[in-house]
């Protein structure tokens, strides 16, 4: 993945971070976080769709080696967070107290995120 969206997946991680923050600050999850959270869950799916297209466009000799695999790896990551937060989001029809389940899910995603967002190297 490139700088740019690299500097992108990094910035969700703040966001996401941020709303942990929200979170404990209020002691509920509220539908400003919600919001939040399907802000952050749409712009990751955009950082998706940018990683997709830049591996598509890539000639097949580096398609097919480490650098396109490893793309390929870091696109599955986004997906899988996608997914986390939809969980998240699902969280918002439950009934009672979601605030740590809610915390442990923008943990978990913050966590899958940072594994992708170090520079090369």
């Amino acid at each position: 993945m490139d700088r740019e969206l690299k500097g992108e997946v990094r910035e969700l991680i703040t966001g996401l971070l941020e709303m942990q923050k929200l979170i404990r600050a209020e002691g509920e999850a509220s539908e400003e976080c919600f919001d939040g959270l399907s802000g952050l869950r749409d712009s990751l799916e955009s950082v998706r769709d940018d990683a997709e297209n830049a591996l598509n466009d890539l000639p097949e000799q580096k398609k097919y080696s480490t650098f396109g695999e490893t793309l390929e790896e870091e696109i599955s990551v986004m997906e899988d967070t996608m997914d986390l937060l939809d969980e998240g989001l699902a969280l918002r029809e439950e009934d009672g107290d979601i605030s740590r389940d809610l915390l442990d899910i923008l943990y978990e995603a913050a966590e899958m995120l940072n594994d992708i967002s170090r520079p090369a190297g």
